[in-house]
């Protein structure tokens, strides 16, 4: 066809595209470059970007000024004619001078930090066998003080006692007329020790936030009404596997969507329900397998895809039954309720058995809610939230049963109840029930239930939240759930706030925050160790050594509220972390070697599924004593469940 032909995608003309450059430079940026006989303390890695238009011979012309340091610039240009003609090229500029300093060392360390410096003289005007006077200046530290060495060769000095502040590291290095000095700029930390945290508020006109003092603060807004219902119920509508549970919740949560006009991309896999019900009219798990009595309960609420009289024949043989055992006369009270048979004086007294269970009284509570007993449901939940509840937030739960699987079946029966009665705490349980699931079983149909419950009491609109940063508006639209995520400096953050909300939102505020190591309540379902090791040879750390850091997880999955788990260690600062081990032949072939998802400064991050051992990489970059505080483990989405590991020294001489 010559129309598919001519409308098919085309390349934009784009032969390559290039970095800017890479510089030659030292792990923490580079020293020298011309600075004439003043001092250089401007280094940068990229210098200019920017466009031109060439004249009709196709030249252009550019002027820059290359900041302090030694190294050769590589200037890329790229072109693009009117006609998609292109093409780039490359050229170096070297800067360098007849003597320069090179200082390495870190640009933050801790207070209790024993660092040396290394500190060279190089340059080709440089007389190789006359010795070179290096002089270090710590202003507000320490006095100057000077060594002599020969050009090229390391020469360690040791930083004063430090003292938390900023300040400037000036080396200055001579032999005969020549000289160059150059600044560095470290920051000096009580602790660089800190945690994930996540908090959930809701939108409310003239709502503030706070978050990191140093570090970027994440706001997600989203959509807490019916947006979020949809978008629970288009999760639950793709049945697969053999379980009842999860073909009836896809088909309930098929039904809601479709009558509010939401059509999904596919058809559902063929299911029968009838085929779930055996000749004693329950209902099973998996087709010809025997009958669920909770199961039953649960699905009588969707009796009309069932054989409604078999259900009932079913249900009140279970009741009846001289050998029934508490738990199967509460569930049949339920399913009979669930058929809207008259059985509230019958719950009555299922109540004021002796040795009722919690999951009885829940029982109990659903059938209640089933039967619209409302004045009888309200207290029965709010008691149940009072006694078992379990809230770190985002998460809340009910800690009813034996461990993590019965606290995440009952929580989703309680999930009927909340979004039914229209609890506040629904939204943490909702996000509970949406990032955790039990082993042995599956809640679809339980959250199925729930949602659709919800639905009528949820308005059909577009959200819309009007916010102010130093005085600019900004309005966001959030519609069938969705949601927009912003991120704001500390200076922003602190100008922010809310100046309308039309319709449900809240706010999920990511942010770094310090851990205070006596006031910080420890999960003790949570453990981490830490060891350090080097690489080849073993025995102390010295200059030159590749070192392994070990991390050691351990979580009591069936108890802790997450199920997957942030790690973040914080590298002591006389080391750096290689971030590419497999370039150096590190790590090649082993199946326990962590990579971070997130490098920022000396922290680096790892996800975890709690029980994996696994290790990572750095390199020395000075010797010294370093602190090295201790790692921290925590809920990848409840970020109140922390511990962490020792705090140790790092010797490396």
């Amino acid at each position: 066809s010559p129309l598919s032909t001519l409308y098919r995608q085309t390349s934009p003309g784009l032969l390559q595209l290039s970095v800017s450059h890479d510089a030659v430079r030292s792990e923490f940026g580079a020293e020298g470059g011309g600075g004439g006989e003043e001092a250089r303390k401007i280094f940068k890695d990229a210098v200019l970007f920017t466009e031109v238009e060439t004249d009709a011979a196709g030249r252009a012309q550019v002027e820059f000024k290359v900041p302090d340091n030694i190294t050769a610039w590589r200037v890329t240009a790229q072109a693009v004619s009117q006609g998609l003609f292109a093409g780039h090229d490359q050229v170096s500029i070297p800067v360098t001078k007849t003597i320069f300093a090179t200082l390495t060392l870190n640009k933050e360390y801790v207070v209790t930090d024993l660092p040396k410096v290394i500190a060279r003289a190089d340059g080709r005007g440089l007389n190789s066998g006359a010795d070179v006077q290096l002089t270090l200046e710590t202003p507000g530290l320490g006095e100057l003080v000077s060594q002599t060495g020969r050009p090229g060769e390391a020469v360690n000095f040791n930083l004063p006692v430090l003292k938390p502040g900023q300040y400037e590291i000036k080396l200055t290095v001579r032999q005969g007329s020549l000289s160059d000095t150059l600044i560095r700029k470290i920051s000096v930390v009580t602790s660089r020790l800190t945690r994930a945290t996540s908090r959930w508020l809701e939108a409310t006109p003239g709502l503030t936030l706070t978050g990191s003092d140093s570090e970027r603060t994440t706001v997600v807004f989203s959509d807490t009404g019916r947006g979020r219902i949809i978008n629970n119920l288009s999760g639950l509508a793709w049945g697969y596997g053999q379980r009842l549970e999860r073909h009836l919740a896809s088909r309930i949560a098929r039904t809601a969507l479709t009558e509010l006009d939401i059509n999904l991309d596919a058809a559902e896999a063929g299911f029968d329900p009838l085929a779930y019900q055996p000749p004693d009219g329950g209902v099973s798990q998996i087709v010809y397998a025997d009958s669920n009595i909770a199961l039953t309960a649960l699905a009588a609420s969707q009796a009309d895809r069932f054989d409604q009289n078999s259900l009932r024949r079913y249900l009140i043989n279970k009741l009846e039954a001289q050998n029934a055992s508490r738990e199967e006369i509460g569930q049949a009270l339920l399913g009979l309720a669930n058929l809207k048979e008259p059985v509230l004086p019958d719950l009555d007294r299922f109540l004021a058995l002796e040795g009722i269970t919690p999951e009885d009284r829940l029982t109990a509570a659903l059938a209640y809610q089933a039967l619209g007993a409302s004045d009888r449901v309200y207290p029965l939940a709010q008691k149940l939230l009072e006694e078992y509840g379990e809230t770190q937030d985002p998460f809340i739960r009910l800690k009813i049963g034996a461990g993590q699987d019965d606290y995440i079946v009952q929580t989703a029966r309680f999930s009927i109840l909340a979004e039914s009665l229209k609890l506040p705490e629904r939204l943490g349980i909702d996000r509970f029930l949406a990032d955790n699931f039990p082993a042995e079983t599956v809640t679809n149909l339980e959250r199925a239930i729930a949602q659709v419950a919800a639905l009528p009491l949820t308005d059909d609109q577009t959200v819309k939240l009007t916010y102010r940063v130093n005085d600019a508006p900004e309005t966001i639209s959030l519609s069938k759930g969705r949601s927009e995520t912003r991120s704001f400096t500390s200076n922003e953050l602190a100008s922010f706030r809310i100046e309308s909300v039309d319709g449900p939102a809240g706010l999920t505020v990511l942010s770094q925050a310090p851990i205070n190591l006596t006031e910080t309540p420890r999960d003790s379902n949570l453990s981490l160790n830490r060891a350090y090791s080097v690489l080849e040879g073993g025995g102390p750390i010295e200059q030159g050594d590749i070192v392994r850091i070990d991390l050691k997880p351990s979580v009591n999955l069936n108890n802790v509220i997450d199920t997957s788990f942030l790690i973040t260690d914080q590298l002591p600062s006389g080391l750096v972390l290689v971030s590419k081990p497999w370039e150096r032949g590190l790590g090649v072939g082993e199946n326990d070697v962590g990579y971070p998802f997130e490098v920022s400064g000396q922290r680096v991050v790892f996800w975890s599924d709690g029980n994996q051992d696994f290790h990572y990489f750095a390199r020395v970059l000075t010797p010294g004593g370093f602190t090295a505080e201790p790692a921290v483990i925590q809920g990848h989405v409840s970020r109140a469940s922390v511990n962490y590991s020792g705090a140790q020294t790092v010797e490396i001489r």
